[in-house]
């Protein structure tokens, strides 16, 4: 037994019920009790006439390939060729090497009272952006290219530790 939603809607006095996952399957009555009762049926009627089976399909060969895309952008008035690719094996996706946070964090020790109370993003020990906006730092970032880069918040350093709730 499977169990499928229905969706029951009140239209000029009487009462559609309806399948969602199952097209063209609908029963409109006067009660609601009905029309469920009717709505019912009726799948159950046409579940007994089809078949339901899954298949699975092979990817096209193109999409099993690397793909590759330039995208041109301009940052600090200079323009930068950036390219975004994703590798596919079979339907796999390879994994995407984490860049090593070392450098970052040794950035924000050296540089936590300069930046305090604004939103970074760096590229390694490479400061990319600076500012009260995070949606403004993170736009900054992406244009930037850096691959992966750290968007944090720098918190003013009076500001008591954070311990949450």
């Amino acid at each position: 037994m499977k169990s499928y939603d229905i969706i029951v809607e009140r239209n000029n006095g009487h009462f559609r019920a309806l399948f969602p996952a199952l097209p063209n399957i609908a029963a409109e009555r006067a009660t609601r009790d009905e029309a469920i009762a009717a709505a019912t049926a009726a799948a159950q009627q046409y579940l007994c006439e089809v078949e339901i089976t899954t298949v699975h399909l092979v990817e096209p060969v193109a999409s099993q390939q690397k793909h590759q895309q330039s995208l041109a952008v301009t940052v600090g008035g200079q323009q930068r060729q950036r390219e975004e690719s994703q590798r596919e094996v079979a339907g796999k996706t390879t994994p995407v090497p984490e860049p090593d946070p070392e450098p970052n964090r040794r950035w924000m020790r050296e540089h936590r009272r300069e930046y305090s109370g604004e939103w970074i993003a760096l590229d390694g020990e490479r400061l990319i952006a600076h500012g009260a906006d995070s949606q403004a730092v993170f736009t900054a970032a992406k244009l930037d290219g850096a691959y992966l880069p750290l968007i944090a918040y720098l918190p003013p350093a009076d500001d008591p530790p954070f311990i949450g709730i």
